[in-house]
């Protein structure tokens, strides 16, 4: 009898979570590496993650820790006595802005560099491998979830809470199985652990709109589809030092 009261509340979780609102904070790391082929660690650059989602819609971003610790915008490393390399740091205070609406299939997101994009998505882009792996954190059952990339090569890895379906994470990451609990995100090279989360929070609607998005937004030509699939390819070496040095 036990057994079956808790897979009907399970079940009325999974029907009723799309439209609720949702809550959720996590501590986000960043590594910096250098340039060149031997890239080592600069500095790992801390945040807050903050995920929104009301009925439909769903926002992410982060709020930068680190804006104190590097006041001119800059990680400097010392090669030697004589030669240093300078490494520019976005300085905004909300990045990774990621904005997703079920209703329309359209996602939204800002680049430090290239300022705001909008597509058109459809389900089903991402095929994540779930693995058999069973743990408990922060009291929520979890399981091992991995996302490849075409070639073969992994973009990200997480535990993922079975019993809160959420569908997708930040920087609009598609078809996920269900709530990040702690996961990295290899083509970022960021990682994510959940601090707290609530399904009774209010939402303010404005948080959807952020300032950020009254900048005009150039729309890409492509749906992202399975048929077009893209949407998740880690920055090259070249895209990866821009953004070093327009972070």
């Amino acid at each position: 009898m036990k057994h079956t009261l808790t897979l009907i509340l399970l079940l009325l979780i999974r029907h009723i979570l799309p439209a609720q609102e949702f809550t959720a904070k996590y501590n986000v790391t960043r590594t910096v590496l250098s340039n060149g082929n031997k890239s080592h660690e600069v500095a790992i650059l801390k945040f807050n993650g903050y995920y929104y989602k009301k009925d439909k819609t769903v926002i992410s971003f982060y709020k930068p820790l680190y804006l104190n610790e590097y006041p001119g915008g800059a990680v400097t490393e010392k090669e030697n006595d004589f030669n240093y390399h300078s490494y520019n740091l976005e300085m905004d205070t909300l990045q990774a802005i990621s904005y997703c609406n079920f209703d329309t299939m359209i996602l939204r997101y800002r680049n430090a560099i290239t300022g705001n994009f909008t597509n058109l998505f459809e389900a089903g882009i991402h095929e994540w491998k779930i693995f058999p792996e069973i743990q408990t954190i922060h009291g929520l059952t979890c399981q091992r979830a991995t996302l490849q990339l075409p070639n073969g090569s992994p973009y990200c890895q997480m535990w993922f809470a079975v019993d809160i379906p959420l569908q997708i994470g930040f920087r609009n990451l598609l078809d996920m199985p269900g709530l990040m609990v702690e996961g990295e995100n290899f083509g970022t090279r960021e990682k994510y652990m959940l601090e707290s989360y609530s399904f009774e929070a209010p939402i303010n609607n404005e948080i959807f709109w952020p300032k950020e998005f009254e900048e005009p937004f150039k729309q890409q030509s492509k749906i992202l589809s399975r048929k077009n699939k893209k949407p998740v390819a880690p920055p090259s070496n070249n895209q990866q030092r821009l953004e070093i040095s327009n972070q």
